[in-house]
């Protein structure tokens, strides 16, 4: 991402660049230095790529130590906001849910494979923590001015909106379009439209095709791998070859590993060629789904607190990410500790049904266990790598059967049940 924001800024394609020895080390990837292809690893989008260009001009090694801290300081922050919510009425609660982001998250495969590919999926998250913050306050536009910042950061959290839209909370819409506009206003002057159009051609063509269908064979034959050492930083180890922990925990993958395994099984299941048409049915269910919580949002707008809606809008961006085209890896998973901070200490809530907390803690538990299965060898044994993907769905289902369960109880009580004032 570093070196395609420096790439951006000289005015070349930050997607679809080739490297040369003539355009010296600063635009060099050295993780691609087996890997011939005419595309760079930089598929997010170009807010992201802007949010760089900011630090891209330091030395590396500097960028490196910035992001670390930034990430970690960030980190904290989402623990200590996630442990003010509304929703935890004791001291007992509150605890509950830092020591599940701090222990769960922070002690896990997780957090440390998010900071060793120094990755970005804090920003986003920080933002939702913030977010549902502002929210239980009464600060309803604020909270859309937040949440409009990790929309523009990470796209697919678009969804989030969803539930205001259908329930007509006009004021966090108002907020999420006022922060689009005005980050679109400060990045266009160093993205340019033709850069947003790059990187929808980056993302299908990545994701759908492969980078290496994309590459001509004269490139192959003159391929000239990047320097091994960058501004005096060597190659990370985790260049020359995949880590247990590399794998894709989008729903994509996952049948395709189902139909694998149980194939093995000689259970006949049809498997279509091309991976497209499994994305294009995912994608469908997900559209559907929404529709259906919107719709059952819309008629119950009267009695939902924003609060709530806000929560259901982080739902749909779990259903989304899964679904999502792009490669989810085990970082992605920092997700995890919006679930797991709001909503676990439900199960500690008296007036929670025996079911629901049952359920609610075989969720937890299986997806805290889950990421020790995590770090054993990809493809080595199918039965344990089907395993290590039920952890991030069991948080999902029990995020979901939670935010359902709070959904039950606004409409069946008073709205001052969920422990939220309606602002």
């Amino acid at each position: 991402r570093v070196a395609a924001t420096r790439a951006m800024l000289q005015g070349l394609d930050p997607y679809f660049y080739v490297w040369t020895p003539a355009m010296g080390e600063r635009l060099a990837d050295c993780a691609v230095a087996n890997i011939h292809h005419i595309m760079t690893r930089a598929i997010n989008a170009p807010s992201l790529l802007w949010f760089y260009s900011f630090t891209s001009q330091l030395p590396w090694n500097e960028i490196r130590w910035l992001y670390f801290w930034l990430s970690e300081i960030l980190f904290l922050f989402t623990a200590v906001l996630l442990a003010r919510l509304k929703w935890h009425r004791s001291d007992a609660a509150r605890a509950l849910a830092v020591s599940l982001v701090l222990v769960g998250t922070g002690c896990s495969p997780i957090w440390r494979m998010h900071m060793e590919r120094g990755q970005y999926y804090i920003y986003p998250v920080t933002l939702m923590a913030a977010s549902l913050f502002c929210m239980g306050r009464g600060k309803t536009w604020w909270s859309g001015f937040l949440a409009g910042w990790g929309i523009f950061l990470r796209p697919t959290l678009l969804p989030l909106s969803l539930p205001f839209l259908f329930a007509k909370k006009w004021r966090p819409i108002y907020g999420i379009g006022v922060a689009l506009l005005l980050a679109f206003a400060l990045s266009l002057p160093r993205t340019g439209w033709h850069v947003w159009l790059s990187s929808q051609r980056a993302l299908k063509d990545w994701d759908i095709t492969g980078a290496d269908g994309f590459v001509p064979l004269e490139l192959h034959q003159h391929h000239v791998p990047p320097p091994s050492i960058i501004e005096g930083v060597p190659t990370p180890s985790w260049v020359m070859g995949y880590t247990p922990v590399e794998r894709d925990y989008a729903l994509l993958p996952v049948t395709t590993d189902l139909a694998k395994w149980l194939g093995r099984l000689r259970v006949s299941i049809p498997q279509p060629e091309e991976p497209v048409w499994r994305l294009w049915f995912l994608q469908f269910f997900c559209v559907m789904f929404m529709l259906i919580v919107g719709l059952s949002v819309g008629q119950n707008r009267g009695r939902l607190t924003q609060p709530l809606l806000l929560m259901i809008g982080i739902f749909l961006v779990f259903v989304a990410e899964y679904v999502a085209a792009s490669s989810r890896m085990l970082y992605g998973e920092v997700y995890q500790v919006l679930p797991y901070a709001v909503l676990g200490p439900l199960l500690f809530d008296r007036n929670l049904k025996v079911f629901y907390r049952i359920c609610g803690f075989i969720g937890i538990s299986w997806g805290l266990a889950s990421w020790l299965m995590a770090l054993t060898p990809h493809g080595k044994l199918l039965a344990v790598d089907l395993a290590s993907f039920l952890g991030p769905l069991a948080a999902f289902l029990f995020f979901g059967g939670a935010v359902l369960f709070l959904s039950q109880r606004e409409i069946k009580g008073p709205a001052t049940d969920s422990g939220v004032a309606e602002p």
